[in-house]
């Protein structure tokens, strides 16, 4: 029916129009010799046969009311449809929306579609901001939500089942897409981020050196980019009991595991000789502080710096990799990439303590640099 125009003067109704209780209805034809009722408006005095139109009217008789109230501001009845229809079709295609829809039901599975489409189209995930900014655009639900109606969803209607029954039926439609080899990647939010309120994290040192609510994400995902699971620690490290519960999660559905990839902020010396009992290759990231940053510093930045046989990609990317251990908890090999932003050009020479270089950790020596660059990157 949409809005009932209370705001504008009473207007003669149609002549094909008839009363139902202070209704205005017609009847319209849906096709297959059958006929629908459909609401136009109330009446507002049924003596001189007046009546308040809703959209409705101004949909189905354009040229009435633009006779009794000039030409409609057609702007604002445009609907974008473009983002809906993209993630209708990536959500079938992959049998995302139908894993959401059995998981959480349909009036909360629509909302979790609704809120996704929301944050793709406004990078944010403020939930006062989704009701005007979502107004002008087709959803999964019947009605655009308010705050309050999405928090509650989120914090009291949401149980870990649903997210657990979602979870498997997802794993369990990626394998049947043909996903077979995954990576876990290790990362956490950030005292910049705006889940810190969200109160799933714990008290800790964050990335920019806060003591703030943070918490870590533990992703699988496929070769092609596709997220498989995920899990949440609600703390700056990621112990190994998390760890070895996501991995013994993917393998439960005959999964291999292709490697770890570690944020530095999530290093913790369990989690890697977790790794490397389990066999698994690895790529980590290592803060400038530390012995093995030094000494791949040391031993390899000037060798590396603007030498284009070290060139890993475009933009200024060199890298090696080391042909022998560096220390860390114990011996691993590693790999420095270095971004030439510390180049003394007056002298040439390299200057600093190297903190403008990234170090990763592999299992073993890996030689073909390029692709070592491209698994780091992934």
């Amino acid at each position: 029916m949409g809005h009932i125009y209370w705001e504008k003067r009473e207007i003669p109704c149609p002549p094909d129009a008839h009363p139902d209780k202070g209704r205005v209805l017609i009847w319209r034809d849906i096709g297959g010799g059958r006929r629908k009722k459909l609401d136009i408006g109330r009446y507002a005095r049924k003596k001189d046969n007046m009546f308040y139109p809703n959209e409705n009217f101004r949909v189905y008789y354009p040229e009435l009311w633009e006779k009794h109230y000039g030409e409609a501001d057609k702007l604002r009845y445009n609907l974008g449809i473009g983002l809906y229809a993209a993630k209708l079709a990536v959500g079938h295609n992959t049998g995302v929306y139908i894993c959401v829809y059995d998981a959480f039901g349909p009036l909360y599975g629509n909302a979790i579609m609704d809120y996704a489409m929301y944050s793709i189209k406004e990078r944010s995930n403020a939930a006062y901001l989704f009701k005007p900014c979502m107004a002008g655009s087709v959803i999964f639900s019947k009605d655009h939500n308010d705050d309050d109606w999405l928090s509650n969803v989120f914090t009291t209607k949401i149980t870990d089942e649903m997210i657990s029954d979602f979870r498997v039926r997802w794993i369990l439609k990626c394998k049947e897409n043909g996903i077979t080899k995954v990576w876990i990647a290790i990362d956490g939010s950030n005292s910049n981020h705006e889940s810190k309120t969200s109160g799933l994290g714990k008290k800790g040192k964050s990335k920019s050196g806060d003591n703030v609510p943070i918490f870590g994400y533990i992703w699988a995902i496929a070769e092609d980019g596709t997220p498989v699971t995920f899990f949440m620690n609600p703390s700056e490290t990621v112990d190994s009991k998390a760890f070895m519960e996501i991995c013994a999660f993917i393998k439960s559905y005959g999964m291999e595991i292709a490697g770890i990839i570690i944020d530095k902020s999530f290093l913790t010396h369990n989690v890697l000789e977790f790794i490397r009992r389990s066999g698994y290759g690895y790529v980590v990231n290592l803060k400038e502080d530390i012995h093995a940053h030094e000494e791949m510093y040391e031993r390899y930045a000037q060798t590396i710096f603007m030498n284009i046989d070290y060139l890993v990609e475009e933009g200024g990317l060199f890298g090696i990799s080391s042909p022998e251990p560096v220390k860390l908890f114990t011996s691993y090999h590693a790999m420095l990439l270095d971004m030439p932003e510390k180049f003394d050009w007056e002298h040439g020479s390299l200057h600093g303590n190297g903190s403008n270089c990234r170090i990763r950790l592999f299992r073993k020596s890996n030689p073909e640099l390029p692709q070592a660059s491209g698994i780091a990157c992934k």
